[in-house]
């Protein structure tokens, strides 16, 4: 029987220090963000880069293939080949055609600038004449108003049929 309790201690003790280390651990669920957005982000990312990709590689292709480089030529006397026509590739040419280039973007927006710059300077003339016409006290256009007698008239009426009417009634 020694033997048996001598045993079963053991088994008992190896049961409850295997139970209490089990205890002791704590088991927590981490939160952690969802992977849901970036992988729905990542799948229409790589569906519209594809999109675009594939039709664009493949016209690519079929121009390399099928049309190929442009030669030069001797052009004839009367004709005068416009600036997309020096390209060597139909894509170049499509761009340069149908696309502003940088020297065509630089001179639009010289223009915008001109005409903001010549904005700014009629605004400044238009000041300093109104302050000249109002400091001499020469000139009305500037500063004066001019009234329209149309509705002083409607009012004058309106008064005298009114008086008419208080008449007519006894008041």
């Amino acid at each position: 029987m020694g033997a048996f309790s001598k045993l079963l201690g053991n088994v008992v003790k190896a049961v409850t220090v295997q139970q209490t280390r089990q205890a002791g651990t704590h088991h927590v669920m981490h939160v952690t963000a969802t992977k849901w957005v970036y992988h729905l982000w990542k799948d229409l990312a790589y569906f519209y880069v594809m999109l675009g990709a594939i039709p664009a590689s493949l016209l690519i292709l079929y121009h390399h293939v099928y049309v190929g480089p442009a030669t030069l030529k001797e052009t004839p006397q009367d004709y005068t080949p416009k600036e997309y026509e020096y390209y060597q590739y139909p894509i170049q040419r499509f761009l340069a055609k149908y696309w502003p280039s940088y020297q065509e973007k630089y001179e639009i927006q010289l223009h915008k600038l001109y005409q903001e710059d010549y904005k700014r300077r009629m605004r400044i003339l238009e000041k300093k004449v109104g302050q000249l016409m109002k400091s001499r006290a020469d000139y009305k256009g500037a500063y004066y108003v001019p009234m329209s007698d149309k509705y002083i008239n409607r009012m004058q009426a309106d008064i005298k049929d009114a008086h008419k009417h208080n008449e007519y009634n006894g008041v």
